[in-house]
């Protein structure tokens, strides 16, 4: 059986800013995780290419 292709490259995770920490410190450590970090940048590129895909079908 041959699994599908995607031609949807390795979703690789930019670095955090490390200004980013200076802004959150006064916040708990845990409510702003490693694993939110990533969520969010998943949910960023899934809208990007959302938008992407709707422009492409709508003729934009």
């Amino acid at each position: 059986m041959n699994a599908p292709s995607s031609d949807a490259p390795k979703f690789e995770i930019r670095p955090r800013d490390p200004r980013l920490a200076q802004w959150l410190q006064q916040f708990p450590p845990a409510v702003f995780s490693e694993r939110l970090y990533q969520s969010i940048e998943l949910l960023e590129r899934y809208s990007v290419e959302l938008a992407v895909d709707l422009c492409l079908q709508l003729n934009l």
